[in-house]
Protein backbone atom coordinates (compact mmCIF):
# COMPACT_ATOMS: atom_id res chain seq x y z
CA UNK A 1 0.00 0.00 0.00
CA UNK A 2 1.25 3.53 -1.21
CA UNK A 3 1.96 5.56 1.99
CA UNK A 4 0.75 8.76 2.84
CA UNK A 5 2.62 11.55 4.32
CA UNK A 6 1.05 14.33 6.37
CA UNK A 7 1.41 17.71 3.86
CA UNK A 8 3.79 20.12 5.70
CA UNK A 9 2.56 23.90 6.06
CA UNK A 10 5.20 25.86 7.58
CA UNK A 11 4.73 28.85 9.73
CA UNK A 12 2.43 31.77 8.63
CA UNK A 13 5.32 33.88 9.57
CA UNK A 14 7.58 32.50 6.84
CA UNK A 15 5.25 33.42 3.99
CA UNK A 16 5.57 36.96 2.16
CA UNK A 17 2.69 38.43 1.73
CA UNK A 18 2.74 41.25 -1.23
CA UNK A 19 0.33 43.00 0.16
CA UNK A 20 2.09 43.63 3.22
CA UNK A 21 4.73 44.73 1.34
CA UNK A 22 3.11 47.17 -0.88
CA UNK A 23 1.08 48.54 2.36
CA UNK A 24 4.53 49.18 3.36
CA UNK A 25 5.28 51.04 0.51
CA UNK A 26 2.25 53.37 0.64
CA UNK A 27 2.90 53.74 4.27
CA UNK A 28 6.42 54.76 3.72
CA UNK A 29 5.61 56.88 0.22
CA UNK A 30 7.31 60.28 1.91
CA UNK A 31 10.17 58.73 3.54
CA UNK A 32 10.60 56.79 -0.12
CA UNK A 33 10.09 59.93 -2.00
CA UNK A 34 12.12 62.27 0.17
CA UNK A 35 15.12 59.70 0.04
CA UNK A 36 15.07 59.89 -3.75
CA UNK A 37 14.61 64.08 -3.85
CA UNK A 38 17.62 64.04 -2.25
CA UNK A 39 19.56 61.55 -4.26
CA UNK A 40 18.73 63.48 -7.35
CA UNK A 41 19.61 66.48 -5.78
CA UNK A 42 23.04 65.11 -4.79
CA UNK A 43 23.18 63.85 -8.16
CA UNK A 44 22.63 67.14 -9.51
CA UNK A 45 25.15 68.67 -7.91
CA UNK A 46 27.87 66.26 -8.61
CA UNK A 47 27.01 66.90 -12.01
CA UNK A 48 27.55 70.73 -11.94
CA UNK A 49 30.35 70.53 -10.48
CA UNK A 50 32.43 67.88 -12.75
CA UNK A 51 34.68 69.56 -15.31
CA UNK A 52 33.24 70.10 -18.57
CA UNK A 53 34.91 68.24 -21.22
CA UNK A 54 34.66 69.06 -24.95
CA UNK A 55 35.27 66.90 -28.19
CA UNK A 56 36.63 67.77 -31.46
CA UNK A 57 37.98 65.36 -34.62
CA UNK A 58 40.23 66.38 -37.65
CA UNK A 59 39.55 63.65 -40.23
CA UNK A 60 43.04 63.16 -42.77
CA UNK A 61 43.53 61.51 -45.93
CA UNK A 62 46.51 60.20 -47.81
CA UNK A 63 48.09 62.77 -50.13
CA UNK A 64 47.11 62.43 -53.99
CA UNK A 65 49.79 61.72 -56.40
CA UNK A 66 49.74 65.18 -57.99
CA UNK A 67 49.91 66.59 -54.44
CA UNK A 68 53.61 65.17 -54.63
CA UNK A 69 54.74 66.34 -57.91
CA UNK A 70 57.27 69.14 -56.45
CA UNK A 71 59.30 66.31 -55.19
CA UNK A 72 58.44 63.72 -57.87
CA UNK A 73 59.73 66.30 -60.83
CA UNK A 74 63.31 65.86 -58.90
CA UNK A 75 63.03 62.31 -58.93
CA UNK A 76 62.62 61.96 -61.97
CA UNK A 77 65.61 63.97 -62.85
CA UNK A 78 67.71 61.40 -61.50
CA UNK A 79 66.91 58.79 -63.66
CA UNK A 80 69.62 58.73 -66.38
CA UNK A 81 69.18 55.43 -66.85
CA UNK A 82 72.17 55.92 -69.92
CA UNK A 83 74.79 57.30 -66.68
CA UNK A 84 74.64 54.12 -64.80
CA UNK A 85 76.11 52.09 -67.51
CA UNK A 86 79.88 54.30 -68.02
CA UNK A 87 82.71 53.59 -67.29
CA UNK A 88 84.45 54.46 -64.01
CA UNK A 89 80.92 54.78 -62.51
CA UNK A 90 79.59 50.88 -61.72
CA UNK A 91 81.09 51.01 -58.35
CA UNK A 92 79.55 53.97 -57.28
CA UNK A 93 76.25 52.22 -55.48
CA UNK A 94 74.89 55.68 -54.76
CA UNK A 95 74.63 57.22 -57.98
CA UNK A 96 71.73 54.69 -59.45
CA UNK A 97 69.32 56.44 -57.91
CA UNK A 98 68.40 57.96 -53.55
CA UNK A 99 67.17 56.05 -51.72
CA UNK A 100 65.00 58.62 -50.03
CA UNK A 101 63.32 59.85 -53.58
CA UNK A 102 62.69 55.94 -54.21
CA UNK A 103 60.51 56.10 -51.27
CA UNK A 104 58.74 59.15 -52.18
CA UNK A 105 55.01 57.68 -52.54
CA UNK A 106 51.52 59.44 -51.39
CA UNK A 107 51.35 56.03 -48.84
CA UNK A 108 54.96 56.30 -47.68
CA UNK A 109 54.63 60.15 -47.03
CA UNK A 110 51.54 59.67 -44.91
CA UNK A 111 52.97 56.68 -43.00
CA UNK A 112 55.77 59.01 -42.41
CA UNK A 113 53.35 61.71 -41.28
CA UNK A 114 50.79 59.36 -39.29
CA UNK A 115 54.34 58.61 -37.14
CA UNK A 116 54.99 61.92 -36.64
CA UNK A 117 51.52 62.60 -35.41
CA UNK A 118 51.63 60.00 -32.62
CA UNK A 119 54.89 61.08 -31.33
CA UNK A 120 55.82 61.87 -27.77
CA UNK A 121 58.16 64.39 -29.60
CA UNK A 122 56.14 66.20 -31.70
CA UNK A 123 53.08 66.71 -28.72
CA UNK A 124 55.58 67.88 -26.33
CA UNK A 125 56.93 70.43 -28.82
CA UNK A 126 53.41 71.72 -29.56
CA UNK A 127 52.94 71.62 -25.55
CA UNK A 128 55.90 73.94 -25.48
CA UNK A 129 54.91 76.22 -28.28
CA UNK A 130 51.67 77.13 -27.69
CA UNK A 131 52.50 77.51 -23.32
CA UNK A 132 49.63 74.84 -22.31
CA UNK A 133 50.87 74.57 -19.35
CA UNK A 134 49.66 78.24 -18.27
CA UNK A 135 46.01 76.70 -19.36
CA UNK A 136 46.60 73.17 -17.62
CA UNK A 137 47.67 74.32 -14.41
CA UNK A 138 47.43 77.90 -14.14
CA UNK A 139 47.77 77.92 -10.55
CA UNK A 140 50.75 75.51 -10.62
CA UNK A 141 53.30 75.47 -7.46
CA UNK A 142 56.67 74.62 -7.09
CA UNK A 143 56.04 71.16 -6.66
CA UNK A 144 53.57 70.83 -9.74
CA UNK A 145 55.76 68.36 -12.28
CA UNK A 146 55.62 69.81 -15.80
CA UNK A 147 55.91 65.77 -16.69
CA UNK A 148 52.51 65.32 -14.79
CA UNK A 149 50.78 68.44 -16.69
CA UNK A 150 52.63 67.13 -20.59
CA UNK A 151 51.27 63.55 -19.63
CA UNK A 152 48.18 64.71 -18.93
CA UNK A 153 48.07 66.49 -22.21
CA UNK A 154 49.23 63.95 -24.47
CA UNK A 155 46.40 61.62 -23.18
CA UNK A 156 43.46 64.19 -24.29
CA UNK A 157 44.55 62.88 -27.73
CA UNK A 158 43.49 59.97 -29.20
CA UNK A 159 44.39 58.67 -32.48
CA UNK A 160 42.72 55.89 -35.53
CA UNK A 161 42.94 54.81 -38.73
CA UNK A 162 41.13 58.20 -40.41
CA UNK A 163 41.53 60.88 -38.04
CA UNK A 164 42.95 62.50 -34.46
CA UNK A 165 40.80 63.35 -31.34
CA UNK A 166 41.07 65.90 -29.05
CA UNK A 167 39.41 65.72 -25.27
CA UNK A 168 39.79 69.38 -23.78
CA UNK A 169 38.36 71.63 -21.23
CA UNK A 170 38.10 74.94 -23.55
CA UNK A 171 35.18 74.77 -26.04
CA UNK A 172 36.47 77.92 -27.99
CA UNK A 173 40.30 76.69 -28.07
CA UNK A 174 40.29 73.08 -29.18
CA UNK A 175 39.21 73.80 -32.36
CA UNK A 176 42.35 75.52 -32.76
CA UNK A 177 44.38 73.72 -31.19
CA UNK A 178 44.01 70.70 -33.17
CA UNK A 179 44.09 71.88 -36.60
CA UNK A 180 47.19 73.81 -35.42
CA UNK A 181 48.60 70.92 -34.39
CA UNK A 182 48.07 68.86 -37.38
CA UNK A 183 49.49 72.24 -39.42
CA UNK A 184 52.50 71.43 -37.02
CA UNK A 185 53.21 67.51 -37.65
CA UNK A 186 52.85 68.23 -41.58
CA UNK A 187 55.62 70.69 -41.92
CA UNK A 188 57.81 69.03 -39.26
CA UNK A 189 57.27 66.03 -42.03
CA UNK A 190 57.83 68.15 -45.10
CA UNK A 191 61.00 69.44 -43.70
CA UNK A 192 62.22 66.03 -42.58
CA UNK A 193 61.70 65.01 -46.02
CA UNK A 194 63.18 67.73 -47.25
CA UNK A 195 66.28 67.42 -45.38
CA UNK A 196 66.32 63.79 -45.99
CA UNK A 197 65.96 64.55 -49.63
CA UNK A 198 68.81 67.33 -49.41
CA UNK A 199 71.42 65.06 -47.84
CA UNK A 200 71.03 62.46 -50.38
CA UNK A 201 71.92 65.16 -52.91
CA UNK A 202 74.52 66.34 -51.43
CA UNK A 203 76.16 62.37 -50.08
CA UNK A 204 75.93 62.12 -53.83
CA UNK A 205 77.16 65.45 -54.52
CA UNK A 206 80.27 64.78 -52.65
CA UNK A 207 80.36 61.04 -54.14
CA UNK A 208 80.74 62.24 -57.24
CA UNK A 209 83.19 64.93 -56.60
CA UNK A 210 85.36 62.67 -55.04
CA UNK A 211 85.39 59.89 -58.18
CA UNK A 212 86.60 63.36 -60.50
CA UNK A 213 89.33 64.05 -57.83
CA UNK A 214 90.51 60.82 -57.70
CA UNK A 215 90.27 60.33 -61.29
CA UNK A 216 92.01 63.51 -61.99
CA UNK A 217 94.98 62.57 -59.30
CA UNK A 218 95.33 59.44 -60.54
CA UNK A 219 95.51 61.01 -64.63
CA UNK A 220 98.17 63.70 -63.03
CA UNK A 221 100.25 60.43 -61.58
CA UNK A 222 100.34 58.83 -64.79
CA UNK A 223 100.98 62.09 -66.96
CA UNK A 224 104.43 62.21 -64.02
CA UNK A 225 105.24 58.60 -64.59
CA UNK A 226 105.03 59.30 -68.45
CA UNK A 227 107.16 62.39 -68.41
CA UNK A 228 109.80 60.20 -65.96
CA UNK A 229 110.08 57.57 -68.56
CA UNK A 230 110.30 60.01 -71.57
CA UNK A 231 112.89 61.95 -69.88
CA UNK A 232 115.42 58.71 -68.99
CA UNK A 233 114.83 58.00 -72.62
CA UNK A 234 115.83 61.39 -73.81
CA UNK A 235 119.09 61.42 -71.69
CA UNK A 236 119.54 57.48 -73.00
CA UNK A 237 119.40 59.08 -76.79
CA UNK A 238 121.32 62.35 -76.37
CA UNK A 239 123.85 59.74 -75.04
CA UNK A 240 123.71 58.04 -78.19
CA UNK A 241 123.65 60.67 -80.65
CA UNK A 242 119.94 59.70 -81.43
CA UNK A 243 118.31 62.76 -82.81
CA UNK A 244 115.02 61.40 -84.65
CA UNK A 245 114.39 57.49 -85.62
CA UNK A 246 116.14 57.68 -88.67
CA UNK A 247 119.67 58.67 -87.27
CA UNK A 248 121.00 55.10 -86.47
CA UNK A 249 121.70 52.43 -88.73
CA UNK A 250 121.31 49.81 -86.07
CA UNK A 251 117.55 50.53 -84.94
CA UNK A 252 116.39 50.67 -89.18
CA UNK A 253 115.08 47.05 -89.15
CA UNK A 254 113.20 47.86 -85.59
CA UNK A 255 109.26 48.26 -85.56
CA UNK A 256 108.67 52.05 -84.28
CA UNK A 257 104.80 50.74 -84.24
CA UNK A 258 104.89 50.41 -81.03
CA UNK A 259 106.76 53.38 -79.77
CA UNK A 260 104.05 54.08 -77.49
CA UNK A 261 105.04 51.14 -74.80
CA UNK A 262 106.75 51.49 -72.16
CA UNK A 263 109.40 49.10 -74.04
CA UNK A 264 112.29 51.88 -73.43
CA UNK A 265 114.48 50.74 -76.40
CA UNK A 266 111.25 52.01 -78.17
CA UNK A 267 111.48 55.19 -76.33
CA UNK A 268 114.54 56.55 -77.03
CA UNK A 269 114.66 55.23 -80.70
CA UNK A 270 111.81 57.93 -81.44
CA UNK A 271 115.12 59.90 -81.20
CA UNK A 272 115.62 63.25 -78.75
CA UNK A 273 113.53 65.39 -80.63
CA UNK A 274 110.59 63.66 -80.65
CA UNK A 275 111.03 62.71 -77.13
CA UNK A 276 111.74 66.71 -76.20
CA UNK A 277 108.41 67.60 -77.90
CA UNK A 278 106.53 64.99 -76.01
CA UNK A 279 108.24 66.24 -72.75
CA UNK A 280 107.51 69.48 -73.52
CA UNK A 281 103.71 69.29 -74.31
CA UNK A 282 103.10 66.63 -71.08
CA UNK A 283 104.48 69.99 -69.29
CA UNK A 284 102.52 72.05 -70.47
CA UNK A 285 99.47 70.43 -70.45
CA UNK A 286 97.08 72.40 -67.90
CA UNK A 287 94.27 69.78 -67.38
CA UNK A 288 93.81 65.69 -68.15
CA UNK A 289 90.55 65.59 -68.40
CA UNK A 290 90.17 65.17 -72.11
CA UNK A 291 92.44 61.71 -71.83
CA UNK A 292 90.32 60.94 -68.99
CA UNK A 293 87.38 57.88 -69.59
CA UNK A 294 83.67 58.84 -68.20
CA UNK A 295 84.78 61.84 -66.45
CA UNK A 296 82.55 63.96 -68.34
CA UNK A 297 79.65 61.65 -67.69
CA UNK A 298 80.37 62.27 -63.89
CA UNK A 299 80.67 66.39 -64.70
CA UNK A 300 77.72 66.31 -66.20
CA UNK A 301 75.76 64.17 -63.15
CA UNK A 302 77.37 66.76 -60.61
CA UNK A 303 75.56 70.13 -62.51
CA UNK A 304 72.37 67.70 -62.49
CA UNK A 305 72.99 67.74 -58.35
CA UNK A 306 73.63 71.06 -58.73
CA UNK A 307 70.14 72.21 -59.99
CA UNK A 308 68.52 69.20 -58.06
CA UNK A 309 69.72 70.98 -54.97
CA UNK A 310 68.27 74.71 -55.94
CA UNK A 311 65.20 72.72 -57.42
CA UNK A 312 64.45 71.38 -53.79
CA UNK A 313 60.89 73.36 -52.45
CA UNK A 314 57.95 72.93 -50.36
CA UNK A 315 55.64 72.85 -53.57
CA UNK A 316 54.22 69.59 -52.07
CA UNK A 317 51.73 67.52 -49.61
CA UNK A 318 52.00 65.07 -47.34
CA UNK A 319 48.32 64.99 -45.91
CA UNK A 320 44.68 65.95 -47.29
CA UNK A 321 42.36 67.32 -44.53
CA UNK A 322 39.30 65.65 -45.23
CA UNK A 323 37.37 67.84 -42.62
CA UNK A 324 39.28 70.23 -39.85
CA UNK A 325 37.97 70.47 -36.41
CA UNK A 326 35.02 72.69 -35.80
CA UNK A 327 33.93 73.87 -32.26
CA UNK A 328 31.67 71.39 -30.70
CA UNK A 329 28.22 72.54 -29.48
CA UNK A 330 27.94 70.39 -26.48
CA UNK A 331 30.26 68.66 -23.98
CA UNK A 332 30.46 64.89 -24.23
CA UNK A 333 31.39 64.84 -20.71
CA UNK A 334 29.62 64.51 -17.75
CA UNK A 335 26.68 62.93 -19.01
CA UNK A 336 24.40 65.16 -16.75
CA UNK A 337 21.02 63.09 -17.64
CA UNK A 338 22.65 59.60 -17.28
CA UNK A 339 24.22 60.76 -13.75
CA UNK A 340 20.86 62.13 -12.64
CA UNK A 341 19.02 59.12 -13.89
CA UNK A 342 21.28 57.21 -11.94
CA UNK A 343 21.10 59.00 -8.79
CA UNK A 344 17.28 58.86 -9.26
CA UNK A 345 17.27 55.21 -9.44
CA UNK A 346 20.14 55.02 -6.56
CA UNK A 347 17.45 57.10 -4.55
CA UNK A 348 14.20 55.29 -5.14
CA UNK A 349 16.43 51.68 -4.04
CA UNK A 350 18.23 53.58 -1.04
CA UNK A 351 14.26 54.95 -0.17
CA UNK A 352 12.98 51.56 -1.11
CA UNK A 353 15.20 49.94 1.51
CA UNK A 354 15.01 52.76 4.25
CA UNK A 355 11.17 52.23 4.20
CA UNK A 356 11.20 48.69 5.27
CA UNK A 357 14.53 48.85 7.41
CA UNK A 358 12.18 51.54 9.44
CA UNK A 359 9.34 49.25 9.07
CA UNK A 360 11.14 46.35 10.88
CA UNK A 361 12.29 48.75 13.78
CA UNK A 362 8.63 49.63 14.17
CA UNK A 363 7.65 46.19 14.47
CA UNK A 364 9.90 44.82 16.69
CA UNK A 365 9.31 48.21 19.01
CA UNK A 366 5.67 46.54 18.74
CA UNK A 367 6.41 43.23 20.11
CA UNK A 368 9.02 44.33 22.71
CA UNK A 369 5.99 46.58 24.03
CA UNK A 370 3.34 43.59 23.90
CA UNK A 371 5.33 41.12 25.68
CA UNK A 372 5.83 43.22 28.40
Amino acid sequence: MPNFYPQYYGPAEDEINLLDLWQVLVKRWRLIFLVSVVSVVIAVAYALSLPKTYQAEVYLLPPLAKDLQGMQRMQGMQGMKGMEGMEGMKGMKGMKGMKGMEGLTPANVFSQFQGNLKSKAALKAFFVAEKLIEVLAPERSAKTSEQSVLNRFQKSFSFNEVGVVLDWSDQEQIAGLLNRYIELVALQTMQEIISKVKGDLLQNKITVEQTIASKRAMAAQRRSDEIVRLSEALLIAEALNITTAESSSLLRNLDFSQSQGSNPIALFSQGSNVLKAQITALNSRKTDDSYIGGIRGLQEQLVMNNNQLLAVNHDFKVVRIDQQAYRPDSPIKPKKRLIVALGGVLGLMLGIFAAFFFNFLENNRKEEGAEA
